[in-house]
């Protein structure tokens, strides 16, 4: 039977890239792998053309309407059970998620200081991701391995191949330049300087996919390895 994988990172659009190659790693194991990832709203862009990914959000705005997302989404889990639950974010959200969903194995990746009492994860794997003493990458693979998923050491930190980044793609609608390079010879996410910071208009996946120009800022497009 195919491996069931929950993941909580409910972060930043960059933290999200990062996944790719732990969700590699699980596919590497069980490549029927059915994979779940719970994600903030406005940052599931990187992962939904992810072959054998489902992708669910978490609403954000004022504190209420933060955690009625949460108990709205543990709602349309309360039906799913995963092999194992990854919680990569370590919060209160995060917290009441992975003691709301049914998972055989729940285990978390985070910071030692947001540990709490009584907290549901076993294992727990310290990552302190602005110290290391690794990549970020290779501190959350070490979760993989004490769940059970042996991890390759390939740990490549490519952004998932897209269509619209392989071939030469329109200019964005408000006149920036773009800057595209071919996928198959290297490794690129293409990004911008505010591509972090939500706005009223969307947050950083609607000006990722088109490249908006918020607040009259300059877009300067470029291509970055990871």
């Amino acid at each position: 039977m195919a491996l069931s994988v929950g993941i909580i990172r409910t972060r930043y659009l960059g933290d999200v890239i990062l996944l790719v190659p732990l969700i590699r790693e699980i596919q590497r194991f069980d490549r029927d792998a059915r994979i779940t990832v719970i994600v903030n709203e406005g940052t599931s862009y990187p992962l939904e053309k992810f072959p054998g990914v489902r992708v669910l959000t978490l609403s954000g705005g004022g504190r209420a309407k933060r955690w009625a997302s949460t108990l709205d989404l543990a709602a349309c889990l309360s039906r799913t059970s995963f092999d194992l639950l990854l919680d990569l974010t370590v919060s209160d959200r995060s917290r009441l998620l992975t003691r709301l969903v049914r998972a055989g194995r729940k285990g978390a990746a985070g910071a030692s200081a947001d540990r709490q009492i009584g907290d549901p994860w076993d294992p727990f794997v310290p990552v302190d991701m602005n110290l290391g003493p690794d990549h970020l990458i290779v501190m959350q693979g070490r979760l993989l391995n004490a769940m059970g998923i042996p991890v390759s050491g390939i740990l490549e930190k490519a952004y998932f191949p897209d269509p619209v980044w392989v071939n030469q793609a329109a200019p964005p609608p408000s006149g920036g330049k773009t800057l595209v390079h071919a996928l198959a010879s290297r490794p690129v996410c293409p990004a911008f300087g505010t591509l972090d910071r939500p706005d009223e208009r969307g947050g950083p996946d609607r000006r990722f996919r088109r490249g908006e120009n918020p607040g009259g800022l300059g877009p300067e497009w470029d291509s970055l390895p990871l």
